[in-house]
């Protein structure tokens, strides 16, 4: 029964890195000129919002498929216990601020993504432009914790 859990989350965690690169991909037409001929007919923006909903949605997926593995994942990321040994402590602490990023990052996303998509029209000029500039910079955060 570990393994087809393991496997579940394994094919949870490709889907989100293939909709995460769909999403690069379609959101780098904005804001690289060279591709914004991509752009034209809207079916990136398209391409884009579906990605979205799915990478959204994983979260949820991942509390039904690995409930186990997402208290131990909340856990080190709240909780950095130095107490372990040097070697293990060492180790373990990118992958402890490789969640925390990943976390923080995917809220900035959401709710800066949720602004442009859902507010846009209703919220003030300067708080949309402050949803995009942040969206941005948390787009080239997320390349660089990706790379």
């Amino acid at each position: 029964m570990a393994n087809g859990r393991k496997s579940k989350r394994r094919l949870l965690h490709w889907i989100i890195a293939v909709v995460f690169l769909v999403m690069v991909f379609t959101g780098i037409t904005l804001l690289v000129p060279a591709f914004s001929g991509l752009a034209a007919g809207g079916w990136t923006r398209l391409v884009h919002k579906i990605a979205a909903v799915t990478l959204a949605a994983a979260p949820l997926v991942y509390i039904f498929v690995g409930r186990p593995a997402v208290g131990r994942w909340f856990w080190e990321v709240a909780v950095w216990n130095g107490a372990q040994s040097k070697e293990r402590y060492v180790i373990h602490r990118w992958r402890r601020w490789h969640k925390l990023l990943l976390s923080v990052g995917f809220t900035v996303f959401v709710v800066t993504g949720s602004i442009q998509w859902f507010l846009k029209g209703t919220v003030p000029s300067s708080v949309f432009n402050v949803s995009v500039l942040v969206h941005d910079i948390a787009f080239y955060s997320a390349l660089l914790v990706l790379l």
